[in-house]
């Protein structure tokens, strides 16, 4: 399957939690799913876009400062070095679910499409666009936010767990 745009959710999806805590216990609690990267690197996008709810800084679980500049630069230089191709990070710090860049609102990718790309230069339509995220709604899981998000947007959605 090609896709000129990779959507990902974070926790769960492309990191889990070295711990197995919900919520990181410092910068260093986290493992790349290099499984989930070499998927996408197969899909042959032109960029790989993180989407991620931060519930987490609001309530004071994950320090903001230390998220961008330690984790998720660290994290976007990592994926864009073993992909090859450009990553980009939009996240949404607040927990209230009428905020439109709060999965399973769609204003992440929303904000993608009309900044983001065009600065790469990426010209996409949604068939060439593709979500993958662990919040599906199946059994087990926490939240069906991550499917939403993209049927909310109109693009294609796959659980990571069935890439």
């Amino acid at each position: 399957m090609k896709k000129k745009v990779v959507f990902a959710d974070l926790d769960g999806t492309l990191i889990d939690t070295l711990t197995g805590s919900s919520f990181p216990k410092g910068i260093w609690d986290m493992k790349i799913k290099f499984d989930v990267l070499d998927k996408i690197r197969e899909m042959s996008p032109e960029v790989l876009v993180i989407v991620t709810n931060q519930g987490g800084i609001a309530i004071g679980k994950v320090n903001h400062e230390n998220w961008v500049k330690g984790k998720i630069e660290y994290l976007v230089r990592a994926f864009e070095e073993y992909l090859g191709v450009p990553v980009r990070w939009v996240y949404c710090p607040r927990n209230s679910k009428t905020d439109p860049y709060r999965k399973p609102n769609p204003g992440m990718l929303d904000h993608t499409c009309l900044k983001i790309l065009p600065t790469l230069g990426i010209v996409v339509s949604k068939p060439e666009m593709l979500m993958i995220g662990d919040a599906s709604g199946k059994p087990g899981q926490f939240s069906d936010s991550d499917l939403k998000c993209a049927e909310n947007y109109g693009i294609d959605y796959i659980d990571v767990n069935d890439l």
